[in-house]
């Protein structure tokens, strides 16, 4: 894996001084994505400058360094990611007479693009990729990201010059960059948790959305990305022309499918492991590792002293009875302390999924024995794993079957209950439904159930509050055509896995120079898993305490695990937040959420978040992911000031 930079001078007037001083700086603060070798190269007269720092996983030698010129000196590339397919290409172009200085995926990926234009390699490729493409006789720079967002890439305009990376951070080190916060991705954020693309937390600075490429030239400095491969329409199309299939013959299909996207993946010169929960999905992927590996797999799992967070013994079980290589750790809250002052440089944007700290402390764990490691990412939005699924289909039902004028009355009781004097977890119950009851679709249901702060312009000043600030994509197709559960998952793999799931993974195991690779995440497979009718994936029980999900997964599963290891309640790759805000990172938290310090961020009104922090410590409500929130906004903002 790799990290990536560079820039379009809109005034190629820079000497060399100038080029080598700016593009080492944008490539130096990536050294943690690609610690292995770097490099670098400029063109005095375009303006255009590449950077690269390598990750060497494929062909260690220095036939993998980039840049890398084409053959016919027309295209010059940097990239960052793992063609998975790359040995059936490089056979195809052997056969058109096409020769390689090495073995590695980028003179493939290189040569591929010289060969059969960019269209026709993105259709071929099977992988995860971001990459910048430099047509030297057009004078064309084309950036493209792989189809699901596995791989980060970042572009926009300073002062006229186009810039990109892997990272925001290398952004800043360009001589002119100028930051100013966007205020619908500020909405945002304290929304969902996260920023959405194509926004970035900068103004101007856009991230590439998955599964699109966009070229820029000197007659077009302002193009509009282009999708070469769209969940929409691939979904769309499914539901549409959607077959019969058994559960025999997809089990078969799965195993198959699967079984080849972990095989292509287990490609490496370097050591290779696994991450192990203990979960159905994670220990699926090490079940397949292990019959294909033939010699014991390093897995890795972490585990907390709190219980309702702790899977550590579950995946002990799971790799004693597989025959695993297991290292296990168990994290403290001093670990949690030690990792979170280097959250904010690490995301370089606001970004609160409390499961950043595990993920960060299992890469560096994992990171001091292999370089490569496999996770289960994806399963839940491919599989229907969520509890949220039949939740929330259960909660629309009742709320939808009340019928207009009665959802009305119950609305306006509950608000009155709100203002009763009766503890204060019951007025807040009280007053979220009241606000449930007033929704006229499941869309908007969805949206506003999933919201942290139901009412961000109650914590945000007014020049930092726009809204709407984010909207739920259009699948193609509606609630009614695909289904509730179907719906649903569209939407997470559109957005919630790669601007959250992806997004975490990638700067955690990053951060440590560790390459995470998602078989899961196999376009082929998620194209597949449209196919499936719910009973292969929620299956048929849709209560909101089912433990039903992921119905395939668990029979496949089966076949190599006894189900008494791996059939329990699920439970998310979190921390004990709550607790540890009550506890060990209370004084922390307190530095950060005290009036001055809420007040001096010239952004953040204090009093509602005052009020839910002494709630929370208080012990009377729970409110860790809205004050994780602000918390991480706060960071945000502290390691702003000393970059930026």
């Amino acid at each position: 894996m790799c990290g990536i930079a560079g820039y379009w001078l809109n005034k190629p007037n820079w000497n060399d001084k100038q080029h080598q001083t700016t593009i080492k700086s944008m490539v130096e603060v990536l050294h943690h994505r690609g610690p292995d070798d770097r490099g670098s190269g400029w063109e005095r007269d375009t303006g255009l400058a590449f950077g690269h720092r390598r990750l060497a996983v494929q062909d260690l030698s220095t036939a993998g360094r980039q840049p890398l010129l084409s053959q016919d000196g027309r295209y010059l590339l940097i990239y960052n990611g793992e063609i998975y397919n790359a040995p059936l290409l490089r056979r195809e172009l052997e056969q058109q007479d096409i020769s390689f200085r090495g073995t590695s995926d980028t003179e493939v990926l290189l040569e591929a693009l010289a060969a059969w234009g960019l269209d026709k390699t993105l259709s071929k490729l099977n992988g995860m990729f971001a990459f910048a493409l430099w047509n030297r006789r057009d004078k064309k720079l084309t950036l493209a990201r792989d189809r699901v967002g596995i791989k980060p890439l970042y572009y926009g305009h300073c002062r006229g010059t186009l810039l990109f990376a892997s990272e925001l951070k290398a952004l800043f080190r360009f001589p002119e960059f100028t930051s100013e916060l966007d205020p619908a991705a500020v909405t945002e954020f304290f929304q969902i948790g996260y920023i959405s693309a194509p926004r970035s937390i900068e103004k101007g600075i856009h991230k590439l959305p998955p599964g699109t490429s966009i070229t820029f030239s000197s007659a077009e400095q302002n193009p509009k990305p282009e999708p070469y491969w769209s969940l929409h329409d691939t979904v769309q199309q499914i539901i549409t022309d959607r077959q019969e299939i058994t559960a025999e013959s997809a089990l078969g299909d799965l195993e198959f499918l699967l079984t080849k996207s972990v095989k292509d993946r287990l490609i490496s010169d370097v050591p290779i492991g696994a991450f192990l929960s203990g979960g159905i999905d994670s220990s699926l992927i090490v079940a397949l590792m292990q019959r294909l590996h033939g010699s014991p797999v390093k897995t890795f799992s972490i585990g907390f002293q709190e219980q309702k967070y702790n899977e550590a013994e579950h995946a002990r079980k799971i790799a004693k009875h597989l025959g695993t290589d297991h290292h296990e750790l168990m994290v403290d809250p001093q670990m949690a302390m030690d990792v979170i002052p280097q959250l904010a440089s690490i995301y370089d944007e606001p970004f609160a999924d409390a499961s950043q700290i595990p993920t960060l402390i299992l890469s560096q764990f994992a990171r001091k024995e292999v370089t490569v490691a496999l996770s289960g990412d994806g399963g839940d939005e491919l599989f229907a794993g969520y509890q949220r699924y039949p939740y929330f289909v259960n909660r629309w039902a009742k709320v939808n079957g009340l019928g207009g004028p009665l959802r009305g009355a119950l609305g306006k009781l509950l608000s009155l209950g709100s203002a009763l004097p009766v503890p204060s977890r019951f007025k807040q119950a009280a007053q979220s439904r009241a606000e449930l009851t007033g929704v006229k679709s499941f869309r908007e249901y969805y949206e506003r159930f999933n919201r942290h702060w139901k009412h961000p312009e109650e914590i945000l000043r007014p020049e930092y509050f726009q809204t709407p600030a984010h909207s739920l994509a259009d699948p193609g197709f509606s609630v009614d055509e695909a289904g509730w559960i179907d719906w649903m998952r569209y939407q997470d793999l559109h957005r919630y896995l790669p601007d959250d799931i992806l997004t975490k993974v990638d700067r955690a195991s990053m951060a440590h120079g560790l390459e995470v690779r998602v078989p899961l995440l196999d376009h082929q497979l998620i194209e597949w898993s449209w196919q499936l009718p719910g009973s292969l994936k929620q299956g048929n029980q849709l209560s909101e305490t089912s433990q039903q999900g992921k119905v395939l997964l668990r029979k496949l599963l089966a076949k190599f695990v006894p189900q008494e290891l791996f059939e329990r309640p699920k439970v998310g790759f979190g921390v004990p937040l709550d607790h540890w805000l009550r506890g060990p990172l209370r004084d922390w938290a307190e530095e950060r959420l005290s009036v001055d310090a809420l007040e001096s961020s010239g952004i953040l009104n204090p009093t509602s978040i005052r009020q839910r922090w002494q709630e929370h410590v208080s012990g009377q409500l729970d409110w860790q992911y809205l004050l994780w929130d602000v918390l991480m906004f706060q960071e945000f903002l502290s390691n702003r000031e000393q970059t930026v």
